[in-house]
């Protein structure tokens, strides 16, 4: 198998997984449209999501963050206190939200380690294939070699820069 046809397929798997989570995120963004938010519902969470799918995960990774909840939490106690509602119920709404948020930032760091440690996987699996791939060949075609190295670890880099973007969302 040639270099090139291995960058080729290592390009195409990581666009195919770009495909796939924005997808997901379209569908999600549809979901939370549609279910508004309100005092009584949860956010779409890991239940939601097949936790065997990396781009599940990477998805999931991307769309839940600590900051979000905390000021939805906020959000909801505010309104409660606007509302005028009696102290028995807004004291059962603040213990409902200081429950929930703990869990949800324990949720958000385990999927957080796994789909980073699926992606990390699978940069490897690519790096291991480019270096076969770079031992196979000839010496004659050492240029057209060094150029292949180059845009693949352009990609890889180009790559993991979104992944920390999407992870500081």
């Amino acid at each position: 198998m040639k270099l090139e046809e291995i960058a080729k397929m290592a390009i195409d798997e990581v666009a195919m997984e770009l495909k796939q989570m924005s997808a997901a995120q379209e569908n999600l963004d549809a979901r939370e449209a549609e279910s508004g938010s309100n005092l009584g519902s949860v956010p779409a969470s890991s239940g939601d999501v097949n936790l065997t799918n990396a781009a599940g995960l990477a998805n999931l990774v991307g769309e839940i963050s600590v900051a979000d909840e905390a000021s939805e939490f906020e959000e909801t106690l505010d309104s409660a206190v606007s509302s005028q509602k009696t102290s028995a119920e807004f004291d059962g709404v603040q213990e409902a939200a200081l429950t929930a948020a703990p869990q949800k930032a324990f949720e958000v760091e385990v999927a957080n380690f796994t789909g980073e440690e699926i992606f990390l996987k699978n940069l490897k699996e690519r790096i291991l294939v480019l270096f076969e791939g770079l031992n196979a060949t000839s010496e004659e075609n050492l240029k057209d070699r060094l150029s292949l190295t180059l845009k693949f670890l352009e990609f890889v880099l180009a790559n993991v820069e979104n992944r920390l973007e999407n992870l500081q969302k």
